[in-house]
């Protein structure tokens, strides 16, 4: 098994414990998976990162959505999409339906 796969899988549980306890554990792992890769990517602590998950229908595929303060008429927003798969012996991927649906809410 990989030592990284299983060091990510041991955050996800912690996280699923910090904030996701009464949602199913495979919604919650998926949560968790996906807060801990915005506060990886973008070097926000996790905290401040559970107001960027976004869940429900009609999110477009989108999982977290985060953006910058338009001070000057400018500003960044990062889209983040994960998969979360607890067999960490299986290499998941995205499917090209969730990929095409992400493209088109964005334009």
């Amino acid at each position: 098994m990989n030592l990284s796969k299983q060091i990510i899988h041991k955050q996800v549980e912690h996280i699923v414990k910090e904030n996701y306890l009464d949602e199913e554990i495979g919604k919650a792992r998926s949560k968790a998976y996906v807060q801990l890769c915005v506060a990886t990517v973008l070097e926000m602590d996790r905290d401040s990162t559970l107001d960027c998950i976004v869940d429900g229908g009609g999110d477009f595929k989108i999982d977290a959505i985060q953006y910058s303060d338009p001070t000057t008429g400018d500003f960044t927003v990062s889209i983040f999409q994960g998969k979360y798969s607890a067999n960490l012996e299986k290499e998941a991927n995205f499917r090209e339906t969730d990929v095409i649906s992400i493209i088109s809410s964005i334009r």
